[in-house]
């Protein structure tokens, strides 16, 4: 009986909600581009969010083991903690 009514309550407030407008007219500009493919054949992209951090020499030497090329970005707050990042 809880259990219904619970789920009663989500359904009616999600049926009941209104999407929030998108990014770019909350803040007046272009949104950030998605890209859900690779250029070339065969490539692949990973992203870390405040990484790979203490994973970066085990991603580079799995990639050097596999024959792959990686590149690797940093942003300024990151980049003095990988002055010495290994090459993959």
């Amino acid at each position: 009986m809880r259990s219904s009514l619970i789920f009663t309550m989500l359904a009616a407030a999600c049926a009941s909600a209104t999407p929030m407008p998108q990014i770019e007219a909350r803040q007046g500009g272009p949104s950030a581009t998605v890209y859900s493919s690779c250029k070339n054949k065969g490539d692949v992209a990973l992203t870390f969010d405040d990484g790979p951090y203490i994973y970066l020499k085990d991603i580079s030497n799995t990639l050097s083991a596999a024959g792959a090329v990686g590149t690797f970005f940093f942003n300024g707050d990151n980049c003095g903690h990988y002055l010495l990042a290994p090459r993959a």
